[in-house]
C-alpha cells in the first residue's frame, strides 16, 4: 500500500500496482451532496473525453477499471480514501426497483395533493 497526498493535504491509500498509473493525473477532493445530511469526499481529476470535451475522472471507478454506468463502486470500510483494491466493490443498480420507488413517490404525491370539493 502507498499513499498518494493531495495538494489539500489529504492522503489516499492506493494499491503498490495502481500507484504509477494513478500518480500520472492531478487529483483534487469533490464533495458530492446527495444526501444533505452528509456529504461524501469524491477524489476526481479533469480529463479530455474522445470527443475532447472536458470531464471528471473519479478515483473510485478509475481504480476499478470504469465499470459500466450501470454499478456503482462502494467502500466496505466506509472510508472513501482508501482505494485499495481490497477496500472496493461493485454493486449493480436495480432498474426495477428505481422504477418502482419512482412510483411510489408519485403515489405519495398524490396523496398529499389537497382535494378541491366543490360544494353544492
Amino acid at each position: 500500500m502507498r499513499k498518494l497526498t493531495l495538494s489539500s493535504g489529504h492522503q489516499v491509500q492506493v494499491d503498490n500496482e495502481d500507484y504509477h498509473k494513478v500518480a500520472s493525473f492531478t487529483w483534487r477532493i469533490r464533495f458530492s451532496y446527495h444526501d444533505l445530511a452528509k456529504r461524501d469526499i469524491l477524489v476526481v481529476s479533469t480529463v479530455k473525453n474522445k470527443n475532447g470535451h472536458t470531464t471528471n475522472l473519479l478515483l473510485h471507478r478509475f481504480v476499478m477499471f470504469n465499470p459500466p454506468k450501470d454499478y456503482a463502486v462502494k467502500f466496505k470500510d466506509g472510508n472513501r480514501l482508501n482505494m485499495q483494491k481490497s477496500n472496493l466493490y461493485l454493486v449493480r443498480y436495480c432498474k426495477l426497483s428505481i422504477k418502482r420507488q419512482r412510483k411510489l413517490r408519485e403515489q405519495a404525491k398524490q396523496h398529499k395533493e389537497p382535494t378541491n370539493i366543490s360544494e353544492n
